[in-house]
């Protein structure tokens, strides 16, 4: 109180009015609570040159915890896949403990309560993530391989107030994302133990040996320009 009231004072001396103030304070609040993860490393050469990455906001509302997961596309060129949905959620939580059997996490602490896309399975234990990414305490799977996720948000509800953490590789989050051309991968905000390539992805690009040698051509007129004007 003795904080707020000093702000207060400070604030009203200065012609700042004090609603000014704690809707600042709200929002400093708010942006605590709400924690982003980014999920930018990949299981997949071509898709982890690709800068496509997905986006976990974790939030808390009336004691129970909302995971918002979007899409975000970086190569739109016509050689690229088109990704086509969101299908697996992996993630590790604290204190949540269950069933290794799928959708046995009814009034468990983490469990899933609702989602707002499509029809998502419920939490089973004790499970080894997709791509190399170690092992995670919880999923989340889409009924036959769903397509939500792309232009749409997903956003699951998950029973209580979850907080997470990384697993003995360093990983929180992991997700499955498929795309067209048989093309798929994992992308995670952990390390990766290794890629793979997968031709149906793309290409990494290389630079064509004639652009190797015009950067060489390049280097030389710039180093004999340099000796020229010494002399």
């Amino acid at each position: 109180m003795f904080i707020l009231c000093n702000i207060y004072w400070n604030t009203e001396l200065k012609g700042i009015h004090m609603k000014h103030v704690l809707i600042a304070t709200m929002a400093l609040l708010l942006s605590v609570q709400a924690q982003a993860y980014l999920l930018d490393n990949w299981n997949v050469n071509e898709l982890d040159a690709s800068g496509d990455y997905v986006e976990i906001n974790v939030s808390h509302d009336a004691g129970n915890t909302f995971l918002a997961i979007s899409w975000f596309e970086n190569d739109t060129s016509d050689s690229s896949p088109t990704a086509i949905g969101i299908d697996t959620v992996f993630y590790n939580c604290d204190l949540c403990s269950f069933s290794p059997r799928p959708g046995d996490d009814t009034g468990s602490f983490g469990g899933l309560l609702d989602s707002n896309l499509g029809s998502w399975s419920g939490n089973f234990g004790g499970v080894t993530g997709g791509g190399g990414f170690g092992d995670f305490s919880s999923r989340h799977n889409a009924d036959g391989g769903g397509t939500d996720g792309i232009t749409n948000t997903i956003v699951l509800e998950l029973l209580g107030d979850v907080s997470f953490s990384a697993n003995s590789l360093g990983s929180i989050f992991d997700v499955h994302v498929r795309y067209d051309n048989g093309c798929s991968g994992w992308a995670s905000d952990g390390p990766n133990g290794g890629s793979d390539s997968d031709s149906n992805c793309g290409t990494t690009e290389v630079p064509e040996p004639s652009s190797i040698v015009l950067l060489l051509v390049g280097l030389i007129g710039v180093v004999t320009s340099r000796r020229l004007t010494r002399q």
